[in-house]
């Protein structure tokens, strides 16, 4: 992975152990054999299992199995930023319940004043919303309306937390209520269908994540109907300084997405390869259907090991 951290080229290279999944248990965290950190062309940081190495020289620090260098190096410069900069890259999750401790609560409404606060910090997706909806409404409202263009039906949207625990450990499940035009009770997460949450929350990554974010996003089209899926729009729009890596089978998205930022991603055996789309020779003129071509190349079927 190579990237730019105030104009200075930096390239990560990391090997894993292959971790086999138990049917019972799921997968174990991948454990890290190998990596290393160049500087331009400068070796500034490598591992092997349990030995570390800044500059060539041997460091008394030993990361966890699963930890790269760059979290156990990330009290140090000019690690620190480096730690920064792959925060910056995002899964796209849902979860659907977070619980909050009342302290915790507290100490979040009184710590994150303006929406720069909450997009540069490390909470959930909901976390985010919940706080730009409680602290910030005039930014939650910009936001809102895009949620609602996308659902016309829709009046209104909150966030906020509702009290579950014990007396003794009290905490504060943060929730999403959606007003319905024509229906007098506000619908409640549970029964919101899950495209409308999954809008929502793609919404408030777009919004909510800091300049610089990459964003991963499996299978965009699940869950969502045919409304939802005119979101990549907005997703794509030149305006946001974002970075997004989707996976999809959709035909409007394939179309609506310039083939020069199509990667064909293969795999054989425990070798991962990434090529440029624009690299294979004579496909259609179409999107659609270069991509059914693409999906029929030996590369694909069998996987590239070089």
């Amino acid at each position: 992975m190579t990237f730019d951290i105030d104009s200075t080229e930096y390239r990560w290279h990391g090997e894993f152990e292959a971790t086999p999944q138990n049917r019972l248990k799921g997968r174990p965290e991948p454990k890290l054999t190998f990596e290393t950190l160049h500087q331009g062309e400068h070796v500034l940081a490598e591992r092997e299992a349990s030995q570390m190495s800044i500059e060539g020289k041997s460091i008394g620090i030993t990361p966890l199995s699963s930890q790269s260098m760059v979290k156990a190096l990330a009290d140090n410069a000019p690690f620190s930023a480096i730690h920064d900069g792959f925060q910056k890259i995002l899964k796209h999750e849902f979860h659907q319940n977070i619980a909050l401790p009342v302290d915790d609560y507290d100490w979040l409404k009184t710590t994150f004043h303006s929406i720069d606060d909450i997009r540069h910090s490390y909470l959930t997706t909901q976390e985010k919303l919940l706080l730009a909806c409680q602290n910030i409404p005039t930014a939650f409202d910009e936001l809102k309306q895009d949620f609602i263009a996308v659902f016309p039906q829709i009046e209104d949207v909150i966030v906020e937390t509702v009290k579950q625990g014990t007396v003794s450990q009290p905490n504060l499940e943060v929730v999403i209520n959606l007003k319905v035009g024509g229906v007098k009770k506000w619908i409640q997460q549970p029964q919101i269908s899950a495209g409308m949450l999954k809008t929502l929350m793609l919404l408030g990554e777009l919004y909510l994540s800091p300049d610089g974010t990459v964003l991963l996003i499996d299978e965009f089209e699940n869950s969502l109907g045919v409304n939802c899926i005119d979101i990549i729009d907005d997703l794509v729009t030149p305006s946001k300084n974002l970075q997004l890596i989707i996976t999809s089978h959709h035909p409007y998205i394939i179309n609506n997405i310039p083939m020069d930022e199509w990667k064909i991603v293969t795999r054989q055996g425990g070798t991962v390869t990434v090529k440029e789309a624009k690299d294979f020779k004579q496909l259609g003129r179409s999107s659609h259907e270069r991509f059914m071509q693409l999906i029929q190349l030996d590369e694909i079927k069998h996987g590239v090991a070089e």
